[in-house]
């Protein structure tokens, strides 16, 4: 992505929901929308969330993959509840 254009826009909502989650370790459940198109849900740990390369993402544990990943936030759709670990 060039350095003068925009990234992906980021619902700010979504954006204080994920840092609130990492922030009380709540777990989230969402929607991920996959590279591909496809859209499968998760049910995450979130740990943190970074930006670079003018994207946010979401580093998290993933429980059914027993191993940690990291989502593109503007293709995560929170689902609720969250709740605790």
């Amino acid at each position: 992505m060039p350095h003068d254009e925009p990234g992906p826009t980021v619902d700010a909502d979504t954006l204080s929901l994920l840092s609130a989650a990492c922030r009380d370790r709540e777990r989230l459940r969402f929607d991920y929308a996959r590279h591909d198109g496809t859209t499968g849900r998760r049910d995450v740990e979130p740990y943190r969330l970074i930006t670079w390369g003018r994207r946010w993402y979401l580093v998290a544990f993933d429980p059914e993959r027993d191993d940690w990943r990291t989502f593109r936030v503007d293709r995560i759709t929170p689902r609720t509840p969250t709740g605790p670990r």
